[in-house]
């Protein structure tokens, strides 16, 4: 991002509805971003139009790819919504199916429990809706960083929530 800016972003939460959240910070303390911030481009090198984003996380079975595509650059805001929007999908049958011992762990779980608990709307009508790959990701919530790894390659690395706990527990 421009400005090598620290950023907290929990990808549990939409980024444009839950404008709160998105934050930078400044030297001493995080500050709410304001909207000259989310909309700067996501590179002061280049003009990026494409973005193929794949997730850092110690689970090998994470394979989606965050695909970011806009015509006149990409801005900040893009790779936050493109992030939050792959990872807010509810796992279809088959993915269900695939990952139905990791659902399982304690750790997945309580994942689950915890963005259900955060969510906008109530908890119960929230876990009705059923499981999100978010939840495979467990604490591991927090945006970390792109690295960019050649062409529109690049990859994510997620922090876990816990390590920003006072400001979103």
């Amino acid at each position: 991002m421009s400005k090598f800016w620290v950023v907290m972003f929990n990808i549990i939460f939409d980024p444009v509805r839950n404008r709160p959240q998105l934050k930078r910070f400044n030297g001493d303390y995080y500050v709410e971003m304001k909207d000259e911030e989310r909309t700067l481009t996501a590179s002061s090198h280049s003009t990026l139009r494409k973005m193929n984003i794949r997730v850092k996380v110690d689970h090998p079975f994470i394979p989606w790819v965050v695909k970011v595509r806009r015509k006149e650059g990409i801005r900040c805001i893009d790779v936050f919504e493109a992030v939050y929007s792959c990872f807010n999908t509810t796992l279809t049958a088959d993915e269900a199916l695939r990952y139905q011992h990791y659902l399982k762990t304690e750790w997945c779980v309580a994942a689950f429990r915890f963005r259900c608990a955060k969510s906008p709307g109530i908890t119960y009508v929230n876990e009705k809706q059923g499981r999100r790959r978010v939840d495979l990701l467990g604490e591991r919530t927090f945006f970390g960083g792109l690295t960019h790894d050649g062409d529109d390659k690049w990859t994510l690395a997620l922090e876990s929530h816990r390590r920003f706990a006072p400001c979103y527990m």
